[in-house]
């Protein structure tokens, strides 16, 4: 009903390039303008949204409010990707990918402005069928980002043998790491692995100007928070 009635929105966190300082893309992340309760997060819904079929139709108002807002840049003349999340109900449902691709094929935004944002252990609960699906968007042009990379307990050597452009460091690490040595040495490292790799790599949840400029001495790609 909320999606219905207009009590949903997105807002957009940006990506910052660290070497330029410059945003290039922008996270969509959805909030509800409950009618009594206020504003409600992601986290108090999203969850128990993700328990029902319901899911498939919260991502797809998702998807088109974020290529309504790609097209709104693009007439401006400004060029800016977009990410949006996938949870395990979408990425296994299978007509997941028709139904996405129609809403993209509609929508008249360059393909590759789009990213699709999943976390590892989604990719882990059937990893065959995960490279399958993965595969048929990156042959469309569509990037595939890792979300909360160091949350789960796969290594970067197992998600190699997926489709993906992007690993974006968990928030969690963030936050530990300018008191914590471990966590600094976990995060180097990932990072230097990343891009042997082949990947970009993006650091979640940065709130200190101390953690970005740590993270531009680690050489990483982009910061977001």
């Amino acid at each position: 009903q909320a999606l219905a009635d207009n009590e949903t929105f997105l807002v957009y966190q940006p990506k910052i390039d660290l070497e330029t300082l410059k945003p290039i893309g922008l996270e969509a992340l959805i909030r509800w303008q409950h009618p009594e309760k206020g504003i409600i997060f992601p986290d108090q819904f999203v969850p128990i949204v993700e328990e029902t079929k319901l899911i498939h139709n919260l991502t797809n108002w998702v998807l088109k409010r974020a290529l309504d807002k790609m097209w709104e840049f693009q007439r401006m003349g400004i060029t800016m990707g977009i990410s949006i999340n996938i949870s395990a109900k979408n990425l296994y449902d299978p007509q997941f990918y028709d139904r996405t691709m129609q809403v993209i094929n509609e929508s008249n935004v360059a393909k590759h402005l789009l990213e699709l944002e999943i976390t590892e252990s989604v990719l882990m609960i059937n990893p065959e069928a995960s490279k399958t699906m993965l595969e048929r968007f990156v042959n469309q042009g569509i990037h595939i980002a890792i979300d909360d990379f160091g949350k789960g307990y796969s290594s970067l050597a197992y998600l190699s043998q997926f489709p993906i452009d992007v690993i974006k460091i968990d928030k969690f690490f963030m936050r530990q790491i300018i008191q914590n040595n471990s966590a600094r040495e976990i995060v180097k490292a990932t990072i230097q692995l990343a891009k042997q790799l082949g990947y970009k790599v993006i650091a979640e949840g940065i709130e200190e100007e101390e953690v970005m400029k740590l993270m531009r001495t680690y050489q990483c790609d982009y910061a977001q928070g």
